[in-house]
Formats: C-alpha cells, sequence, structure tokens
C-alpha cells in the first residue's frame, strides 16, 4: 500500500472522471452517488449547498468516493482501505464540516461513524439496516384493478399529504414545506406515477437515473388502501415501464425491517444486492 491521496473535485464532471469507473463496477449499489452526480450536472440548481464530492487514490487507483450535498448526509461508496476513511474524517474536519450522518455500505458506514466519534465526540442516535435491491425482470403479479399513469398536477395537494405520511412512516426528517417542493418538482419532471383504481390508491417515483438504470422510491399505499394489491400493481408496473424504455435495470432502497415491502419487492422480481445502513448523528 502506498500513500494515500485525498482529491477535492469542483464539479460532478471532475469527480466522475476519476470515480465513474469505480462506480460503474456496482453500479446499482452506487446509485445514490452516481444519481446525485446526475443531478448536478443537469440540473446545478437542485442542491442548495456547495457539493462535497472526493476521491481517495492509492497509486492512481481508486480506493473510496464520498458525496455530500449539505444539508444532507455523507454518501459513501464502497471502500477498498481502511484508512480511506480516518482521511475522510480530517478532512472534512479540517474543512468545517460536520454532516448530520452517514449512508452507505454497512461496514463502511459503521466504522466510518466510530471514528467520527472518536475524533469529533459526535455520536450515533441511531441506525437503520437498509438493502438495495434491483430487478432486470418483473415477474408480473396478477394486477389488481385498472392501471398505472402519469400524476397529474391537480392531484399535488392530496400527494403531498402522502410524502408527509410517507416520511414519518419511514422515520425520515423533512420540513412540511420541502415535501411539498419535492413533490412538485417530481411531477414537474414527469417522476410521479399512480395507480388509478377510480381515483388514487397507490404512488411511486422514479427518483434518481444512473447509465444503465433508474432508482425508484416514495412508494406509498395509504393504510386504508392497502392488502388490494394496489402497492404491488404499481411497482411491476413502473418496473417494466423503465426496462421498456432501454434501462438495464430498476433499483430501490428497502428498510429491512418493513417486512412487508420487501415481500412486495422480491414478488415482483426484486433481489437484494448489497446491505447499506442509514447512520443518523446527535
Amino acid at each position: 500500500m502506498g500513500e494515500l491521496r485525498l482529491t477535492h473535485h469542483s464539479t460532478a464532471q471532475a469527480f466522475l472522471a476519476r470515480a465513474q469507473d469505480w462506480l460503474m463496477a456496482a453500479e446499482p449499489e452506487h446509485n445514490l452517488i452516481l444519481g446525485i452526480c446526475e443531478r448536478l450536472i443537469n440540473r446545478p440548481d437542485g442542491y442548495q449547498g456547495k457539493p462535497y464530492l472526493v476521491t481517495v487514490e492509492d497509486g492512481g487507483s481508486v480506493v473510496a468516493a464520498v458525496a455530500m450535498t449539505p444539508p444532507y448526509k455523507l454518501v459513501l461508496a464502497r471502500v477498498l482501505q481502511v484508512e480511506a476513511l480516518g482521511l475522510l474524517a480530517e478532512d472534512l474536519i479540517e474543512a468545517h464540516l460536520y454532516p448530520p450522518g452517514v449512508l452507505g455500505p454497512k461496514t463502511e458506514a459503521q466504522v466510518f461513524a466510530r471514528l467520527w466519534r472518536a475524533m469529533t465526540g459526535i455520536g450515533t442516535v441511531s441506525i437503520e439496516a437498509e438493502a438495495i435491491s434491483e430487478v432486470r425482470q418483473v415477474v408480473h403479479p396478477a394486477y389488481s384493478g385498472s392501471h398505472l399513469r402519469p400524476a397529474r398536477f391537480d392531484e399535488l395537494d392530496v400527494l403531498t399529504r402522502w410524502r408527509i405520511s410517507f416520511m414519518v412512516e419511514v422515520g425520515l426528517q423533512e420540513e412540511i414545506e420541502a415535501r411539498r417542493s419535492a413533490t412538485q418538482d417530481l411531477l414537474e419532471r414527469g417522476g410521479l406515477y399512480v395507480w388509478d383504481d377510480a381515483g388514487l390508491v397507490s404512488v411511486a417515483a422514479t427518483n434518481r437515473s444512473t447509465p444503465h438504470g433508474v432508482c425508484i422510491g416514495f412508494i406509498y399505499t395509504p393504510p386504508p388502501l392497502r392488502k388490494h394489491g394496489y402497492g404491488t400493481s404499481c411497482v411491476a408496473a413502473l418496473s417494466q415501464q423503465i426496462l421498456d424504455s432501454g434501462r438495464e435495470f430498476c433499483c430501490l432502497f428497502t428498510r429491512l425491517a418493513d417486512a412487508t415491502s420487501n415481500d412486495i419487492y422480491q414478488k415482483v422480481g426484486y433481489r437484494r444486492v448489497a446491505d447499506w445502513v442509514d447512520v443518523f448523528f446527535e
């Protein structure tokens, strides 16, 4: 092992010039970092703060890559050398950047959290076990009634209320106005879809794109409408639509504690490809 070299990248293009080959070796697993870069390139005003885009190399080979768009968490890719995590922590402290948490592969994120506490005194409030799953061929269920369609602008209010309920249910903090803004953004870029059975019954969104895939999220059915197969139908139909458009795969994040949702995704062909954790700092 040689001397590790940490490099800051001022643009997503510069970051990808060094990290893309490394990230693409596990494209579905790295969908979040790749999606952040895609958004920075195509919608540079999509984030409030200056992005933190860093690679760590050993002898010209990438051994770690991270992205952060304040005020959001630090996102880790796979790390080949654990020493790189200490170097990253030192760099964040020197830059006076204190992320609210870290999201990444299970081992890497947990090691970083321990280093962060030792170096800053900032501990972990909670750790949410997650998985990244992908589908390349949909297993079609017995679809519930009606059809998938794009959401309409006159449905913004109800879909915002659903997003608020969704965020509370999954334990994510977000200002109510930010939830409305995020829902409106999805509508404006055509990324929000609903299952319609004589009215809205379920929703799913295309959250971000990678070179060969699309990550879906905001998958939600209101409690009174559950157990009718609406969520399963919505996920299966949207996944098939994405694959039919020429993408090689769809992927999504799941909370391991949510057995019902995991069962739905498995039924339509999603298979787990990586274990991640979402770590919240105090």
